[in-house]
């Protein structure tokens, strides 16, 4: 997750995605290394905060 993402998966999320389905490593999307840094830290407090956390 990166934060050209966070928007989108916001809206994903909003309309039925699955954020609890696990990718072929095992891994949930919010688990999924990213840009990292400040970067993917915001993006992903961005969807906790629009969308709780899972």
């Amino acid at each position: 997750m990166d934060s050209a993402h966070a928007e989108a998966a916001v809206v994903l999320i909003n309309t039925g995605a699955d954020r609890t389905r696990e990718n072929l490593e095992n891994e949930t999307p919010e688990q999924v290394l990213g840009v990292g840094g400040r970067e993917q830290k915001l993006a992903r407090q961005y969807v906790i905060d629009q969308c709780g956390k899972e």
